[in-house]
């Protein structure tokens, strides 16, 4: 669900910016309350329950993070 691709983002900390950082920390916690709370998700081996878990991790945290760091920017005047 994108935990292992949230801890790839948090190695990067040294040198990404801390929008990266905030960004790794949403996929791991996305991916462990999913596995907390719908541990069927990971069990059922359907092709339903892999698509909603990469719609919600890679499809939807990466547009917040996209929209976040636009209006970041505008604020900033960049």
């Amino acid at each position: 669900f994108g935990y292992f691709y949230g801890l790839g983002l948090l190695s990067t900390r040294e040198f990404a910016p801390v929008s990266i950082r905030r960004l790794g920390q949403a996929f791991v916690l996305l991916g462990a309350v999913l596995m907390l709370l719908v541990p069927e998700l990971a069990m059922s081996g359907s092709i339903q329950s892999a698509s909603l878990a990469m719609g919600l991790g890679f499809g939807l945290l990466h547009l917040i993070y996209g929209v976040w760091t636009w209006l970041a920017g505008r604020r900033q005047g960049l």
